[in-house]
């Protein structure tokens, strides 16, 4: 029977490679959990300036505009920290697939040299029964010639 000496290895890079796409799935999470708070800022800065323009067109009075426009450029900076925190989610996604990528390589180079051997295992077995069976057939032949000989 065959056996791959590496199947330790093998199950090892199985793993690792699990590990790696829980580590991806987990970084798309965050992702996704920073792209809806970037969404999220964007809309209330979007709805502070609305107001902010209505309120200038109502007349109200400095002050309003005042804290209303504060509201508006803090809302800005919030959204900015929001956007650098997607960038950085999003390159950690992607290095959370490129490792998974070369786990996947990894894995599947050994998957294939296991392949391979369990093909040369086959092989030889098949090459070794054809031998004995040439084997046989030799010592039944020189068996028949003895015979016919009187």
């Amino acid at each position: 029977a065959f056996r791959f000496r590496l199947a330790p290895v093998l199950r090892l890079r199985k793993r690792v490679e699990d590990v790696r796409k829980l580590g991806l799935a987990a970084a798309a999470r965050e992702r996704d959990a920073a792209a809806r708070r970037r969404d999220a800022l964007t809309r209330h800065t979007a709805t502070c300036r609305d107001t902010l323009f209505g309120a200038g067109q109502d007349g109200a009075t400095g002050g309003a505009l005042r804290s209303l426009a504060e509201a508006v450029d803090e809302s800005s900076r919030w959204t900015a920290v929001a956007a650098e925190r997607l960038a950085t989610e999003e390159s950690r996604v992607v290095a959370a697939r490129d490792d998974l990528t070369k786990a996947a390589l990894e894995r599947r180079t050994i998957e294939r040299l296991a392949e391979i051997g369990r093909a040369l295992y086959e092989q030889e077995s098949r090459e070794a029964e054809q031998r004995q069976l040439d084997d046989l057939a030799s010592v039944y032949h020189r068996w028949r010639q003895a015979e016919e000989r009187p």
